[in-house]
């Protein structure tokens, strides 16, 4: 809900138009980590302390694909300003523009979300749950609201980032906003589904491996276009 304050929905409709707000969403998004930590340690139970773990691991990795795109989409805006990086795109959208950023960031916002195939503080098959394991009733509910929250969230941001905001032909900006979130969350929620989970040390070491260094080359792209296409 931090991250989301600083997100616009169209020009007028954000909470907060933060000055820094792209990086805010990040450092905001480093909560959902104690949030998993807490809930994984709480309970006491064995299987649930080891979804938390890996999770912290997960995150860790991957928070650098969550940032380092940004700071490719940022560059192209010349402002941490959401809504300014959402005007930027009035020409282009990033996912044209920066394609290789977008496949990043939203492979990072799964994992983040700990989506399939990244669902390892879960991971039913293993852990019975995980973090889930040791919860029912209201406190499950709430877990999960707080879950889709997220998701909500990173969809919302990835609008903004790369699909060009509120942007759109004929429809209201609140309309296309609502159509984007709605799109992106749902493919978020079924991309995963039909792909086996992958081992542990296996996504650390793809992010840390390749990922990262296609973030960077990335950067280095965006560089030379902002450069050459100012």
């Amino acid at each position: 809900m931090l991250a989301a304050a600083v997100i616009p929905l169209t020009s007028g409709l954000i909470i907060t138009d933060l000055a820094t707000g792209a990086l805010f969403i990040n450092a905001a998004l480093v909560y959902v980590l104690v949030a998993l930590l807490m809930a994984g340690w709480g309970p006491d139970g064995a299987y649930a302390m080891v979804g938390g773990w890996r999770f912290l691991g997960q995150l860790i990795a991957y928070a650098m694909l969550i940032v380092m795109p940004i700071t490719a989409v940022v560059m192209r805006a010349e402002s941490l300003l959401t809504t300014q990086i959402v005007v930027s795109q009035a020409d282009l959208w990033n996912i044209i523009y920066q394609p290789l950023g977008f496949v990043l960031f939203f492979v990072a916002a799964m994992a983040l979300a700990f989506l399939p195939p990244f669902d390892l503080p879960t991971a039913q098959g293993e852990l019975a749950g995980g973090v889930e394991a040791e919860y029912t009733g209201v406190r499950l509910a709430v877990f999960r609201l707080g879950r889709l929250v997220l998701i909500v969230t990173l969809a919302t941001a990835t609008v903004i980032f790369y699909l060009g905001g509120w942007q759109g032909p004929w429809l209201p900006p609140w309309a296309w906003s609502a159509i984007k979130i709605l799109a992106v969350s749902v493919t978020m929620l079924l991309a995963g589904r039909t792909m086996p989970r992958i081992r542990e040390e296996h996504l650390l070491a793809w992010c840390w491996k390749l990922g990262v260094p296609l973030a960077l080359l990335n950067i280095f792209l965006v560089g030379i276009l902002v450069l050459v296409f100012p």
